[in-house]
């Protein structure tokens, strides 16, 4: 079902996409950002599109300190950290990075809390405006909720104009299982697709971990989600 909402209901500050390649040669794309929740919690939230992977640990520092400490650690497959509670009044930098046994990925790009600010601004203006639509600045695929799920997820995204949509679900192996969007046209705004756990043969498939893939004109974007029965 194609759902349009107020685009109100998430608020996220864009962080930097960057590439880094794990000591095991395996390839993680990691897209750091902020993000202030429906339930107002605070998230740190990044992409990974690895399956080899331990686990995740978050490291931080005050923005006039040079030394990063270990904040918390994260198993494998998780994509986000509860930030809520913290004194984020100060400027502090978070960064990110993938470990498996004795190996360790390398950092992700740091993100600072003050670009919570800007999202703040943008909830108070919205909430001024609450019956008017926001037309979203970018195509963006946004992180899937829950995840890991069982037994659906909700996979959401926007558009910036009218474009000829395609959104697909990928097998570890990089096949294509189900096509939850196939090239139609969809106007600018934000959407949610739910993805039930099935191949385009409606049966269910097995717990793994799947890529959720949205294509425009000149946009490709994937997220990995994980299924678990």
């Amino acid at each position: 079902m194609k759902t349009l909402k107020h685009i109100h209901s998430a608020f996220l500050v864009r962080g930097i996409r960057v590439m880094f390649q794990t000591i095991l040669g395996i390839v993680i794309f990691m897209n750091a950002q902020i993000a202030l929740g429906q339930d107002s919690r605070i998230l740190l939230e990044w992409d990974d599109y690895s399956n080899n992977e331990d686990g995740f640990v978050i490291e931080l520092k005050n923005a006039h300190d040079s030394n990063w400490t270990v904040l918390d650690s994260v198993s494998q497959n998780t994509t986000s950290f509860d930030l809520s509670g913290m004194n984020l009044s100060d400027s502090v930098m978070f960064r990110v990075y993938a470990y498996r046994g004795v190996f360790r990925s390398d950092y992700s790009e740091s993100i600072s809390s003050s670009a919570l600010s800007s999202v703040m601004n943008d909830k108070q203006n919205l909430s001024d405006n609450s019956d008017r639509v926001v037309t979203p600045d970018q195509f963006e695929l946004l992180p899937n909720y829950p995840n890991p799920f069982n037994p659906t997820t909700t996979i959401p995204f926007t558009l910036d104009k009218m474009s000829e949509v395609s959104l697909s679900i990928y097998n570890i192996r990089g096949q294509k299982i189900r096509s939850l969007v196939n090239g139609e046209a969809y106007s600018d705004g934000y959407y949610e697709m739910m993805w039930d756990g099935r191949d385009e043969n409606n049966q269910a498939v097995s717990s793994d971990v799947y890529f959720a893939c949205l294509e425009t004109e000149g946009f490709r974007s994937m997220r990995k989600i994980t299924l678990m029965r």
